[in-house]
């Protein structure tokens, strides 16, 4: 929608597509609703947003891998930031072997967490989905041919790496 009539309104900083943020001291006195969760699950699955506490896991998660560049959360012409060595040795000095990707699901969605097989060797995590799609943590040479979930076939969405 259109930007709330608010002084601390901002677009969602991840993505503009993601909606609004307002910032205000009583929440009760300005008339706007907040997205439901399903909506806002619905879409951060289609733009590829990960969520702190879901596809971001704590001691486990490289920024690069979850998509942080293409959202604008690293900038590689800044100063010094925390992880900056690691970061940057990533983006420079090798290709990602796995990242986030957008998958469409041919049946029901497992639950988060489920493990995405290429036949008989592991591919990646499912997490968050949405109708018939989802968001997974795949390794991307094995992401290429069929994959499932819990029994439910899946395609991958790969992103352009060239």
């Amino acid at each position: 929608g259109e930007r709330p009539d608010l002084p601390l309104a901002f677009a969602d900083p991840r993505d503009p597509a993601l909606g609004w943020r307002a910032y205000v001291a009583d929440p009760g006195a300005v008339a706007l609703a907040p997205l439901e969760p399903e909506a806002l699950t619905a879409l951060r699955v289609a733009h590829r947003v990960p969520e702190t506490g879901i596809e971001l896991v704590p001691e486990a998660s490289y920024i690069l891998e979850m998509g942080f560049e293409r959202l604008g959360g690293v900038d590689f012409r800044k100063g010094c930031y925390v992880g900056q060595e690691v970061t940057a040795r990533m983006k420079h000095k090798t290709d990602l072997k796995k990242g986030l990707v957008a998958v469409a699901l041919d049946g029901p969605p497992p639950p988060p967490g489920t493990e995405i097989r290429a036949g008989d060797r592991s591919a990646g995590t499912l997490f968050s989905s949405a109708g018939e799609r989802a968001l997974a943590f795949l390794r991307f040479d094995r992401a290429e041919g069929p994959l499932e979930a819990a029994g439910v076939p899946l395609r991958a969405e790969l992103p352009d790496r060239a």
